[in-house]
């Protein structure tokens, strides 16, 4: 595969968002503890 740095660059959020994406659903479930 032939992969310029504006390809990796292009898919670089989406990469960023499928990691924290899972990581991000569970903090308000945390949060609504603390804050209580």
């Amino acid at each position: 595969m032939n992969r310029s740095i504006e390809d990796i660059v292009l898919e670089l959020p989406v990469i960023v968002t499928a990691v924290t994406e899972p990581t991000i659903d569970i903090p308000p479930s945390y949060e609504s503890i603390f804050s209580t």
